[in-house]
């Protein structure tokens, strides 16, 4: 059962599972991956088998830290929403409790200076909130 999250510090490590009755190589990890996460999550059994194949340094992060962590990262995130969808005025009239679903179904997205968001003539399936930069329409 999985219990534990891994962060690589060094090292390479093999991912394989047996598929078909065959053991089938899917990856390396390195530095700056982590492995462990679904069984973590989900409370289930390991979903393939990982063997150092460099020596190194792994970090074990706990189920009670990894949820803490989780939930404090969207605390932390739903605030700064509902900070941006207070200033917008025609959502000025949104119970919390609606305020709260929307900023959960909200998504970053990130553009660079001179991309475009959408042209005109392009059907609209979005609508967005400047949070920061400057938009030209």
């Amino acid at each position: 059962m999985g219990d534990v999250l891994y962060v690589i510090g060094s090292g390479e490590y093999e991912c394989t599972k047996v598929i078909n009755g065959k053991k089938t190589f899917l990856k390396t990890y390195k530095a700056g991956d982590l492995f462990g996460e679904l069984s973590l999550m989900y409370n289930a059994k390991r979903a393939a088998t990982i063997k150092c194949s460099k020596a190194g340094t792994l970090y074990a992060l706990d189920r009670v830290t990894f949820i803490a962590i989780v939930q404090d990262s969207a605390i932390k995130k739903r605030k700064a929403y509902e900070r941006t969808i207070d200033q917008i005025e025609i959502l000025s009239e949104v119970k919390d409790y609606e305020k709260a679903q929307l900023c959960d179904a909200l998504k970053d997205e990130r553009f660079e200076a001179n991309q475009y968001i959408f042209k005109e003539g392009e059907n609209g399936d979005r609508l967005y909130f400047v949070v920061e930069g400057n938009l030209v329409a």
